[in-house]
């Protein structure tokens, strides 16, 4: 009876140290899958029950990264070969928009040939843009900054880069917030922002009224961006609001509208530990509002 129970509890033993390692393994394995799926690079040991398909991982990983790196390599190649021509076509249209002694509908139509231009750079800035985002090799360079300060000044700028007479933007600042600082990259905070000011243009081409909120809840700074324009069904904000990558829809149609731009807002705010919510305005069209987190104690700067 000794021997059989001796040989029962060393049975058991071996069966603990087998299912530990083979479960250590299954994890090791389910947590690269899911790394990949994320879209991170992996580096697994090639050990135990499983070191085949961690093999097989690694090479996926190499070879994600390999194409990665050929992917932003050709953008930066195809965005270097555009902006020389472009800065040309937004030279000549300036030059023939402030020409006073040009005909009125000529100046008007280098105005439009101008604000194209400047709609395809941004286009080019975020191709450029999309390729950093969520690498370590280009960390968020952040300061403090005047968030109403900021707000002015973008608005302003997005006005005077020849926006048609048809748009129009209300700017409404808290004045509670003048003494706070927020701490953030302002290159590509207002990258989000222009992105969402741009989006309501383009959906409206028609013109439409765009309201740009700053205002302050529960200690928390938010930019609320939001128009009159045609908005989104249920469906696709909820789609907007829950997707991990920018084609993550099967809907073609849907990525052409409400892509790249867009989801270069999600991960800059991601970014910046905050949060985005996608809505509809009190007129229909779409909201849109970034809450950033701030220091409490920034409030009384």
């Amino acid at each position: 009876i000794l021997i059989v129970v001796c040989d029962l509890l060393i049975l058991f033993l071996l069966y603990f140290i087998i299912d530990r390692r083979s479960i250590k393994a299954v994890s090791n394995v389910l947590s690269g899958i899911h790394s990949l799926a994320e879209g991170k690079l992996i580096r697994l040991k090639e050990k135990g029950t499983f070191s085949e398909i961690a093999t097989q991982l690694n090479k996926t990983s190499d070879l994600l990264k390999t194409r990665s790196i050929a992917q932003e390599n050709w953008i930066a190649g195809i965005s270097h070969d555009i902006r020389t021509p472009l800065s040309i076509i937004l030279g000549y249209a300036e030059k023939i928009e402030t020409n006073s002694l040009l005909p009125k509908d000529v100046q008007e139509k280098a105005s439009l040939i101008k604000y194209q231009g400047i709609r395809l750079r941004n286009v080019v800035n975020d191709l450029n843009l999309i390729t950093r985002l969520g690498d370590e090799t280009h960390p968020v360079h952040q300061d403090f900054f005047h968030p109403t300060v900021f707000c002015r000044e973008l608005v302003a700028e997005f006005l005077n880069n020849g926006i048609p007479e048809s748009y129009s933007v209300e700017l409404d600042i808290d004045k509670e917030l003048e003494p706070v600082k927020l701490k953030g990259d302002t290159h590509l905070l207002r990258r989000a922002i222009n992105n969402l000011l741009h989006n309501s243009i383009r959906h409206k081409p028609e013109g439409c009224n765009i309201s740009f909120r700053l205002y302050e809840n529960d200690k928390q700074v938010l930019f609320a961006v939001s128009d009159n324009g045609k908005g989104m069904t249920s469906g696709e904000i909820e789609v907007l609001q829950n997707r991990s990558h920018y084609l993550s829809n099967t809907d073609s149609s849907f990525n052409r509208q409400h892509g790249l731009g867009l989801y270069i807002v999600q991960q800059i705010v991601k970014m910046h530990n905050g949060d985005i919510t996608f809505g509809k305005s009190e007129s229909g069209g779409l909201d849109v509002t970034i809450t950033l987190p701030v220091d409490k104690s920034l409030f009384s700067i």
